[in-house]
Order: structure tokens, then sequence, then C-alpha cells
């Protein structure tokens, strides 16, 4: 009877180990949602909380911090939201996957007549994934940053 394979023992603390000091020396934000195959030796990394734009904000600090990143893959879902994945190395050899949505309006855009999106200078179409750069997604940032609103603080408007 043949047994799953499994991680050499201690593998698994070596990936923490190595994923944690990443986090502390180039004091990064910390995921929401943080998964670690040992087998594969990949790592899935979530921000699921705060607003869509700092949610982003993190992936781009995070996504320049790792090696072999190409790009980022985008995606527009039906409901509006932008979907962003970057894959790139790590420590210990590990493959770090970063997650994240954002809501369109966020960025100052909408989806329009229900099949693409304009996001910065990029026109994306709804259920298509596209690929943009990370340098990108900065600039998608801070001039969205400067044309959206700002919401009030503490009941307060300007």
């Amino acid at each position: 009877m043949r047994t799953a394979p499994y991680a050499a023992p201690g593998s698994l603390d070596r990936l923490l180990r190595g994923l944690r000091s990443h986090i502390r020396t180039r004091r990064l934000p910390r995921p929401d949602r943080l998964m670690i195959a040992t087998g594969s030796r990949t790592a899935g990394v979530e921000f699921t909380t705060g607003t869509g734009r700092e949610r982003l904000a993190r992936l781009v600090v995070w996504s320049m911090t790792l090696h072999q990143v190409a790009h980022a893959t985008v995606l527009i879902l039906p409901n509006s939201q932008l979907l962003v994945q970057v894959t790139g190395r790590g420590p210990v050899g590990l493959t770090i996957t970063l997650h994240t949505t954002c809501a369109l309006t966020e960025l100052g855009s909408r989806v329009r007549q229900a099949q693409h999106a304009w996001v910065g200078p990029h026109r994306l179409v709804v259920n298509t994934p596209d690929t943009v750069s990370i340098d990108e997604l900065a600039t998608v940032l801070t001039t969205t940053r400067t044309t959206v609103a700002a919401p009030p603080v503490l009941g307060l408007t300007a």
C-alpha cells in the first residue's frame, strides 16, 4: 500500500521561518490569509481587509519584494470587482501567489455596457484575463488617489 508523499520533517518550519523573516526584514504588511503547501513549496497570500485601494497597495508592496515577477494578472468580474493576482519567488525557494480584489468604483471606474471597464489607461474586458506590469498597478493607485474623492473622516465633509 502506497502512502501519499509527505514533506521532509522540518520543512514547514523552515518555510514558515523564511516567510516570517521576509515579512519582518522588509516590513511588509501582514496578509489576511496565508496558505502554505509544503509538497509544492508554494504559498498563497491574500489581502481581504481594508479598502480595495489599501488591499491593492499592499499587494503592490509585496510584489516588489518578490523575484521573477513578470506581470500581474487582472480580471474584471461581472460584479464590478477587479481581481488581481501576482506570482513570484520568495524566500527559501517558495513560490508565492498574491491575491486581492478591489471595487472598480474605488479606482474611479465602472463596467460600461456590461462589456468592459477602463482601469487607468487599460481597457479591460469583463471575464477576460489580462496582464499589466506592477509599475502600471502602482500608477493606477497614484492617479486614482487624486481623482477619487476621499471618504469623509468621522462624518466631517470637506
